[in-house]
């Protein structure tokens, strides 16, 4: 029984300089966490978070953007108090945990160009005091610790006519510890999925009807938390057929085949902290997403 009040006051502010524009913003947050239990603290947070982001047009048809900002996340009411089932109600929570502070930069550029669509952007966060599950601890189990997140984004379309054009999509992420966690050695961060990307062609075969073919394909899962339940994974690549038609101004429907070839595969890891399903000695279990599976909906629009 956790009672979580927060009070927030945010700013913002636009300005167009030709063919540049600024937003600024800025936000004061006080947040009190009450475990109501009589043996645990209260816990204040207190912060001010602030960006600014510009966009800068080259030309009518490209523009670099970019942003620097500061934001906050307080822990939860499980991160703080949370008890375990076993061993007597042992506290697993941690209610001496700081907030965490995200510093970071973004750049990046957008074109378009004929028949082509791109947008690129890479960014970089420093994160003071980040939470982390240690499961080498017996208590307390959450600690803060401070590291680095870094990666890009590339997506993007490709018209060769009115009714056919490609979709694509390209995104990497890399995420490190500055130090290890207490009693631990590695230094991965976890839920870092690796490099992941998209294809997907689409046809307008009539003007009420949309055909798409995508493909989705992921690298190996081979920088992980070991120390905290993650594993190697293997890369994996599904395809998906989707049909989308306006039957009426009312009447949609849309059908299609997830998983044409029934692969198996993961997009989450078993970090220790995702307790949503365990073996009977405690080891989180690894979660395949669906195999092969049809679906047919129809809605109506009132």
């Amino acid at each position: 029984d956790v009672d979580t009040d927060n009070l927030g006051i945010f700013v913002e502010y636009e300005r167009d300089f030709d063919n540049f524009n600024l937003r600024l913003g800025g936000r004061y947050d006080d947040t009190r966490i009450e475990p109501n239990t009589g043996t645990l603290p209260d816990n204040d947070y207190n912060s001010f978070s602030a960006f600014a982001f510009g966009t800068w047009g080259l030309n009518e048809t490209t523009r670099l953007f970019g942003g620097v900002g500061r934001s906050h996340r307080v822990p939860d009411a499980r991160e703080l108090y949370f008890r375990s089932a076993m061993g007597g109600g042992m506290v697993v929570g941690n209610p001496d945990l700081d907030q965490t502070r995200n510093t970071e930069i973004d750049l990046g550029v957008e074109t378009e160009a004929d028949n082509l669509y791109l947008k690129a952007k890479v960014f970089y966060s420093w994160l003071g005091d980040f939470i982390f599950y240690n499961d080498s601890k017996m208590m307390y189990k959450f600690e803060n610790r401070d590291a680095t997140l870094w990666g890009f984004s590339l997506n993007g379309s490709w018209n060769f006519t009115d009714a056919l054009w490609l979709d694509f999509g390209l995104a990497y992420q890399r995420g490190e510890k500055k130090d290890p966690l207490t009693g631990q050695s590695d230094t991965d961060m976890p839920e870092i999925p690796p490099l992941k990307g998209n294809l997907a062609l689409n046809w307008q075969y009539t003007p009420a009807g949309l055909a798409r073919a995508e493909f989705i394909a992921s690298d190996a899962w081979t920088r992980y938390d070991e120390d905290n339940g993650e594993q190697r994974l293997s890369g994996w690549g599904i395809l998906n057929l989707n049909v989308r038609h306006q039957v009426t101004e009312r009447i949609l429907l849309t059908g299609g085949i997830d998983n044409v070839f029934d692969k198996t595969y993961a997009v989450s890891n078993t970090y220790k902290d995702l307790t949503l399903l365990t073996t009977g000695g405690g080891d989180v279990m690894l979660l395949n997403e669906p195999g092969r599976y049809f679906y047919l909906n129809a809605s109506y629009a009132f």
